[in-house]
Formats: structure tokens, sequence, C-alpha cells
């Protein structure tokens, strides 16, 4: 996607993300790389993820489980609270800032931060970025949360696949304020201080990677053949692993046989990808995809990772820790 900035914006790069992430789904998912404010003083997500207030006592969350149109594979959900009565947000921990919808924007107090234009090959449109510190989880504040917003009727599919009114998606910035544990059996979210950590760093746990060109984050895990990959921590995509095909890793994949297809409905129009079975296991502390599990292998292009781990891992999981502070990760009692 082909991105014009307009006179007030600054370096800016917005483009649709791969693998069906929920966001894509709507309108394609917000990657940006830096944001700058009119008088041009550029800013990356490092500098605006300290303006941010971090936890200061734990949070528990109960997670909603948000059909996504694929049996047992459903979005994770969160009541969230602005200063005119609770919204559902999707956690999608793919997505870089977060997106409501238009009708929630008088519940919000907002300040510009800058504005791009977006290209495609069958749309053109304009996206201007706010912040906003309206947004609370219990006693957590979301203070100066990167957000934009879709007209109605775009989310309002995301509610009709959800049975119910879904206002907008959580961007990853929510890693950045806190300890995150995924409890996916017991549907339910802890968001903690970063000096609480529960994890373990021993051979338990696994390296947790900033991608700062997205805001968003990636483990290392290797093949049993001792491939080494980067993958995408995706809670907005439906299916539990999506390789990319123009990647080390896919094309050996690829090298076996292909047993199905797979569709992906977006706004854009219904997209295929392949299905293959594993010839070799991924491992890392924790977490394992077995030879012969089912993959997915999309043809489009997503930089240097590998591809990405959707929301059936994090349901399966007993507990998913994500500390961004101390980059690191653990999975605990995968299924």
């Amino acid at each position: 996607m082909k991105v014009n900035l307009t006179e007030e914006s600054c370096p800016i790069r917005i483009r649709p993300l791969l693998w069906g992430s929920m966001a894509s789904l709507l309108l394609g998912t917000f990657l940006v790389t830096s944001c700058a404010l009119p008088k041009r003083q550029a800013r990356s997500w490092n500098q605006m993820n300290t303006e941010i207030e971090l936890a200061r006592e734990e949070v528990q969350v109960r997670l909603e489980k948000i059909p996504s149109g694929v049996k047992d594979a459903p979005y994770a959900g969160i009541r969230a609270q602005t200063r005119d009565g609770a919204i559902l947000l999707l956690v999608d921990t793919g997505t870089s800032v977060t997106l409501l919808r238009e009708s929630v924007r008088d519940k919000l107090k907002v300040s510009k931060l800058s504005r791009a234009r977006l290209e495609s090959e069958d749309s053109d449109s304009e996206r201007r970025l706010y912040t906003t510190s309206s947004i609370s989880v219990g006693p957590l504040e979301f203070t100066n949360e990167a957000v934009t917003f879709l007209p109605d009727d775009q989310v309002d599919g995301l509610s009709r696949n959800a049975g119910r009114r879904v206002d907008g998606i959580l961007g990853a910035t929510l890693l950045r304020r806190g300890e995150i544990e995924f409890r996916g059996p017991e549907n339910e979210l802890v968001i903690r201080p970063f000096d609480r950590s529960k994890i373990k760093v021993d051979n338990s746990s696994l390296p947790l990677i900033f991608i700062p060109d997205s805001n968003t984050y990636a483990i290392p895990l290797r093949t049993e053949t001792g491939m080494g990959s980067r993958l995408l921590l995706d809670t907005g995509t439906n299916v539990e692993l999506v390789l990319d095909e123009h990647r080390p890793l896919a094309r050996k994949v690829m090298e076996s046989t292909q047993t199905g297809t797979w569709n992906y409905d977006s706004v854009h129009g219904s997209h295929e990808v392949r299905v293959f079975e594993l010839p070799f296991g991924i491992l890392g502390p924790g977490i394992s995809f077995p030879k012969g599990r089912k993959v997915c292998v999309d043809s489009r292009r997503d930089g240097p990772l590998d591809g990405v781990i959707g929301i059936p891992v994090f349901w399966r999981t007993s507990r998913i820790l994500l500390n961004s502070k101390m980059e690191m990760a653990s999975f605990v009692g995968a299924n």
C-alpha cells in the first residue's frame, strides 16, 4: 500500500498486515513506523511509548470470546471504560495502533497527532491519527493511546460476526503498559507492573523481540532441523500458524504436499492461502508446533518476519507471559 503524506504529516507507513489479522478485515492493519508533530519534530515508537502510563498495580480483566468465523478460534475481547460508559475492544497484538468506531469519538477526549493518505490498488483514503487518555481498564488509564477512527459500518461487520456490538480493536501498545499475562483456559488477562514479573529467566523462557517498524512483538523459534525463525505474536489472527512463502521456513514447508486451501475475507475481497502439514516440528521453550500440524502459507510479504502465531495458541496455553521491558516471554502449560 502506497502512502502519500499531507502537509501536517510526518514519516508514517501504513500497510495491511498479512494473514487475516482482524484489523485487516476492517481496513488493513495500521503499521506506523514514526509520526511527527506539525513542527516536524520526529518521534519514534520508542519515544511515544515512554509517554504512556505504566501499570502500578495488578489488574485482572475477564476475556470475552468474540466469534471470528472459525470454529474454536474466537478472538479475545475486553471491556474498557470511557467517560461515557463501557466499550468492548478486541485485543489484537498484531496491530500497532488502536482502531475505534467513529461513534466512540464523542466518548473520548482526543488530540490530533498526524495524518496520512493510504493508497492501494483498489482504494484511496485518508486517516488521521490521534492520542487519547480517555480509555481505562480498572485503575489503569491508557494515557496517550494512539488511535484512529473507522466508519461505524466497517466495524459493524465485526459486530455481525460477533453477535454483539464491538467498538474497536486494542493494539499492541498494551504490551508497553506492563507485563501481560494471558490465561486462556481461565478466560483472563492480567496486566501487572514490570517490576513484579512472574517470568523465570532460565531455559523455560525465550526472548521477546520488539519490531520497531510496527510497534509489535515476535519470538524466535527453531525447527527440529535447526532452522531459525521469528514469528509475530498476533492475537488478531484466527489460525494458529501462518508462514510467509517468501521466507526460507515456508519454502522448506512447501517442499511437502499441499493438503488444501483456506480463504480469508476482507473489505478488499477474498484472499486464498495454501495449507500444508509441517514436515518437521517448530519448537521453543514451552511452545511447539509438532510435525504433521496444519500450517497456512501466504503469498504476501511481510518484511523480515517468517510468519505469525495466532489466537488459538493463546487460548490453549495455560499462561503466556510477555514482558517488553525485560524483553522476555514465557509459555507455560501449552496443550
